[in-house]
This record gives C-alpha cells, structure tokens and sequence, in this order.
C-alpha cells in the first residue's frame, strides 16, 4: 500500500467515524433532551412536601371535626338522659 492510499484511506476512515460520531452526539442529546422534559413535567420534593403537609393538615382537622361531634353527640344524649329524667319526675310523658 502506498502512502497516497494510506493517507486516503486514513482520511475515509476519519470522515466515517466524525458522521458516526455526530449521529451518535445527536442521539444522546435527543435522549438527554427527553429526560430532561420528562424531569420538568415531575413534582419536585419540595412540592411533594407541601402537598403531603396539607394533607396531613386536613387529616388533623377531620380527626378533631370527629371528636367534637363525638363529644357533641354524648351531650345530646346526656341532655335528652336529664330531660326524661326531669319528666318523669314531674309525672309528663314525653312522646318522640
């Protein structure tokens, strides 16, 4: 082989492996550009954290909402127990 060929040759095999190169370049920057709109479109921890906060916060306010109306259900019934009571001391019926 001559140098002439040589030097063709090693000139082939370096514009071959530049387009190799640049189509493999641009395959990762397309798939990299893809993982990176993908990551745009998810929650961040910080924003994961305010909604786990608030929903943590709405379960504490339905846990208290429960036990007031628990609470208030016991002095509804201990307010009728006192009523019946009352009017059966007095000698009056109550009727439902």
């Amino acid at each position: 082989m001559s140098q002439d060929q040589f030097i063709k040759l090693s000139e082939d095999i370096d514009r071959k492996f530049d387009r190799q190169f640049i189509k493999l370049f641009k395959y990762v920057n397309r798939r990299f550009d893809a993982i990176d709109a993908r990551l745009d479109q998810m929650v961040t921890k910080t924003e994961f954290n305010v909604f786990i906060n608030a929903v943590d916060a709405f379960a504490k306010h339905m846990e208290i909402y429960d036990h007031e109306r628990l609470a208030l259900g016991h002095q509804v019934d201990r307010h009728e127990r006192w009523h019946h009571q009352t009017a059966k001391a007095c000698g009056i019926k109550l009727q439902a």
